[in-house]
């Protein structure tokens, strides 16, 4: 009788831990995975408009620009909150004398500061080269010309994250050109992405 006994609380003992791992298991909350993670892969793509002024050696003048691009661009977090990342643009602008196209690409680096649950900061320090593609009118006469530029930028969007792999933002930039023609503009970003 006390062998049955033994065996059978054995038994319980077993169902109860084995319903205990399970249920544990099964109520067990999916790790969650916070922007900025360690390995994390982040593919977005920035809408930027900025404003600023030009100056270059050619014309000697001072030029007011309004500048649209768009960068499509992808981002590895090699350390925890610590990106890198490489980046696309395509922009043009139309000034008071001047309009101009443009085409580059660079390297970038980003530390994500997470601000609560859904919100964090992104501030990216970026290094480009682009080539530009410029129309001018100065004293009634036209001129075509191109110039390479070198582009240092700091971005620093508040980020929303509605779910737990997408995110908006929008935040300030502000550039500084040198090269053919020298630049510095302050201006509003925008970008949406993804990460995985």
């Amino acid at each position: 009788m006390e062998m049955q006994s033994m065996g059978r609380t054995m038994r319980v003992a077993w169902v109860l831990a084995t319903l205990g791992v399970a249920g544990g298991a099964a109520g067990e909350a999916p790790e969650s995975k916070r922007f900025g993670d360690r390995g994390q892969l982040v593919l977005n793509g920035d809408l930027a408009i900025t404003a600023g002024h030009r100056w270059g050696e050619g014309n000697g003048s001072l030029n007011d620009f309004t500048f649209f691009s768009v960068r499509p661009s992808v981002d590895y977090f090699v350390l925890e909150g610590l990106s890198l990342g490489v980046t696309l643009g395509l922009g043009g602008s139309f000034g008071e004398n001047s309009d101009f196209t443009e085409v580059g690409a660079g390297l970038r680096v980003g530390y994500a500061l997470p601000l609560g649950e859904r919100v964090s900061l992104w501030p990216r320090l970026g290094a480009s080269l682009y080539h530009q593609n410029i129309q001018s009118q100065f004293g009634g006469r036209e001129q075509e010309d191109s110039a390479s530029i070198g582009r240092v930028d700091l971005f620093t969007p508040l980020l929303v994250h509605p779910t737990s792999s997408f995110f908006i933002g929008l935040g300030p930039v502000l550039a500084v050109e040198t090269g053919d023609f020298e630049s510095v503009s302050l201006g509003v970003q925008s970008l949406v992405g993804g990460y995985f």
